[in-house]
Formats: C-alpha cells, structure tokens, sequence
C-alpha cells in the first residue's frame, strides 16, 4: 500500500495570556482506493479506540463532508484533533493548547445556606498540566464578611463561622465529581505528550482495514 506525505508537518507556538498553544498539520495520500466512507469511519474508530470516552471527545462528526473533529485532554494539556476526509486522502490538524495556571470550576456556592454568598471555585494547575487539587480553593466576598477563601485540603485562610464541616465535605465531593468529568476526556497509556506519537498513532488508524478481505 502506497501512501505518500504531501505536505511536511508544521507545527508553530503562540502565546495568548499564560495558555501557550502549538499546531500541527499535514495532507496524507492513503491507499488510492481508499473511499471517503472508509475514511470517515477509521476517523471514527481513531477516538473510539483511543480516548475513553468518545461521546464525550467528538464534537462533529459529518458523513456527508467527511470532517470528524475532537477535543479532550492529554496529559492535562487541551487537545483539538480535526481530520477531514476525501477519496483516497485525508488531512489532519492538531492543536495542542497548554492550561492557564488555574482553571475554573462551574461550582458558585457552597449549599443551600450560602446562596447570598455566590463565589468561584478555582483549582491550580502545576508545569506539565498537573491538576493541584489539594489547593483548590471558593473565593467569595460580601458587604459583611469579606473576602474569603476555602481551601480543599483545609489549609491556610479564612473561615466564615457560618461554614460548617459538611458544607465544607460537600463542597469537596463537587469538586471531585467535576474534576473527575475531565478523566474521560483524557487519552490512556500515552506517555507523554508528543506530536510525533499522536500523529503516528492517527496515521495507524486512518489506514486501518483498508482493502481488507476479511
């Protein structure tokens, strides 16, 4: 089987605020044969077989124009995976973007006791992509208290009397539930975080039981 490398790969970096983002492309002849209907399905399989959760991962996915396109998290970095497919060729773009130091989680109070004192729920992130969940953190402020921050693991900072032991373990089982939905977008047993590796491992797929007979 015949495949040739039409365009090199280009990866580039930017910088926008503290997210630092590389890109790679290519256009890959396949196998001649190769219908876009052949392509369209390995596109498929590749976030099927690769992420554990492809519901979660694929964001499109267009039969009629053969465009799959994907986005989860390797090794804590956010990924984009774009695969466009035509008879007997397809190309490919993967955008690796590196988190901010914080990220956001969708978590604004603390129960029902705390409403009036919405806030934000903030959880570090390390070099390499490393979630820091023991430093997490809800920072709220108000007329009458302040400016308040819980931390995960208890430790320094200030604690309104009004908080309770409870609301303090509901609050950390939130931010495990929330933290534990990114885990199904991540890819399994990868290493690192390498473009070579990713765009072989595509390729494999991309070429997968073409012209099989089986």
């Amino acid at each position: 089987m015949k495949r040739i490398l039409l365009m090199l790969t280009l990866i580039s970096i930017s910088f926008i605020g503290m997210a630092q983002t590389s890109k790679s492309e290519a256009v890959y002849h396949s196998d001649s044969t190769a219908s876009k209907a052949e392509l369209y399905s390995n596109a498929l399989s590749f976030f099927a077989i690769n992420f554990k959760s492809a519901n979660t991962v694929i964001q499109m996915a267009d039969p009629i124009s053969g465009q799959v396109i994907g986005k989860g998290i390797v090794n804590g970095r956010d990924v984009t995976i774009s695969i466009f497919c035509k008879d007997g060729r397809y190309k490919y773009d993967i955008s690796i973007t590196t988190r901010e130091n914080e990220i956001t989680l969708p978590i604004t109070s603390l129960g029902p006791n705390m409403l009036n004192n919405t806030g934000i729920t903030k959880v570090p992130v390390l070099t390499g992509g490393i979630v820091n969940k023991n430093r997490a953190y809800f920072k709220y402020s108000n007329s009458q208290s302040g400016m308040y921050k819980y931390y995960y693991d208890g430790g320094s900072g200030h604690y309104p009397a009004v908080m309770t032991g409870g609301m303090w373990k509901k609050w950390k089982i939130d931010v495990d539930a929330e933290l534990s939905k990114q885990k199904y977008k991540e890819l399994g047993d990868i290493p690192e975080l390498e473009f070579d590796y990713l765009i072989q491992l595509l390729i494999t797929h991309m070429n997968m039981n073409i012209n099989s007979n089986w």
